[in-house]
């Protein structure tokens, strides 16, 4: 009997908690929200050029990160909630640098170009993120078509390391590197690494459509923000370290970076959940006035006499697989 009235009060227990939770306003809340998950696999050819100036504006060096091909995946999801209108996503990507050289160009006032050289890149990678929260609703309701701004922020931190040191030629006949195709260091030497990363608030604009019932399109911009210590720039030089102190030698800061994102993507239906889709990203930062600061090793108000700008960009193209809940 007792084991009786005891079963009969947890079904009670049980139901009464069931239609609490389905009578609660968080539980309403949630309902009208969808959950979408994905991965995609992402192609572009990257590039990263660098020059170097003394605070007259007299060129001192210039860098170019050319030929390379990149492969990466990436991981990213989204909370759509469809009575607000509003949106929560991020993504997480890392990937490889493939082939591609270093040109390291330096000068000297009334000399022209005093050593140019090329390296090979190896052993570089690039991590990316983005967390973002925006407002969609229907703008054309006849169409479909949604429309609204987001904010958030991107994180990208691309590291290229380089080996061996091949001579070009110079306006100095090869006085300190040597005659055009002289390689002064091993190819397996590594020499130089850049460890870069943007860190950027960013603004953008969204828009999504479907096309057909199993077709749709959904195109974005976004504006990367200068204001915060957006770039920084860990430059070793794994050859110079008696000269110059431990690596890395010097750090390159700037608040002035800023840039751009574009990105389109066509989705199509191949399930009552899945989608597969393929689409299109541009990339470009630019770390506007870098200030060089103290490199390890050396006084901490110690500051190199000049100043750097970097610019980074990237074309890439991406199959995707989504899946919503």
């Amino acid at each position: 009997m007792k084991r009786s009235a005891a079963l009969a009060l947890a079904a009670l227990a049980l139901s009464t908690a069931g239609a609490a939770a389905q009578t609660s306003p968080y539980y309403d809340a949630w309902r009208d929200a969808e959950l979408e998950l994905g991965a995609r696999y992402i192609y572009g050819q990257p590039s990263y050029k660098a020059k170097v100036k003394d605070f007259d504006g007299t060129p001192i060096s210039r860098l170019g990160f050319t030929g390379i091909d990149s492969h990466s995946g990436e991981i990213f999801g989204r909370i759509n909630h469809k009575r607000l209108d509003i949106f929560l996503r991020g993504s997480f990507g890392f990937g490889g640098y493939f082939g591609g050289k270093l040109r390291d160009d330096d000068f000297a006032p009334g000399l022209g170009t005093i050593s140019s050289t090329n390296s090979k890149l190896s052993n570089t990678f690039v991590t990316d993120v983005t967390v973002d929260i925006g407002w969609t609703p229907v703008v054309l309701p006849g169409t479909g078509l949604r429309f609204g701004p987001f904010a958030g922020f991107l994180y990208r931190n691309d590291v290229f390391t380089a080996r061996g040191v091949t001579c070009n030629p110079d306006d100095v006949g090869g006085a300190l590197c040597g005659a055009p195709g002289t390689q002064p260091v091993a190819p397996s030497t590594k020499v130089i690494k850049n460890d870069v990363r943007w860190t950027l608030p960013r603004v953008g604009l969204e828009a999504s459509m479907p096309i057909t019932e199993d077709i749709g399109v959904r195109v974005e911009g976004s504006y990367l923000i200068p204001g915060l210590e957006g770039f920084r720039n860990e430059d070793s030089h794994y050859l110079r370290q008696s000269e110059l102190g431990p690596v890395p030698n010097f750090v390159d800061t700037s608040t002035r970076a800023s840039g751009f994102t574009l990105q389109g993507v066509i989705d199509y239906r191949i399930g009552e959940r899945t989608s597969i889709g393929i689409g299109a990203r541009r990339i470009v930062l630019d770390s506007g006035t870098a200030k060089a600061v103290a490199g390890a090793g050396l006084p901490a108000d110690q500051q190199s006499p000049a100043r750097a700008g970097g610019v980074f960009q990237t074309t890439q193209g991406f199959l995707q697989l989504k899946v919503s809940y």
